[in-house]
């Protein structure tokens, strides 16, 4: 089972529509940034593990879900 922390942050994720940084993140839990940011990472992990058709991504300006590359043409129709 999956924390609660993780999974405000996951609800999050999946409703906002650009990246957020950690900071940002971090303050709307009301969270340590490092909690947040392993937090992240360990998702993206997972997502990557088992296939998800997920992907949390980090970018320059922050994390965001994303459907899996791999996914884009079925996503495209």
């Amino acid at each position: 089972m999956i924390s609660q922390l993780r999974s405000q942050l996951e609800s999050v994720l999946l409703v906002i529509d650009t990246p957020a940084s950690v900071a940002t993140l971090a303050r709307v839990l009301d969270a340590e940034e490092a909690t947040v940011e392993s937090l992240l990472r360990a998702t993206a992990a997972e997502f990557d593990e088992r296939g998800s058709g997920f992907d949390l991504r980090e970018t320059q300006e922050g994390w965001r879900l994303y459907t899996r590359q791999a996914n884009a043409p079925v996503v495209e129709q």
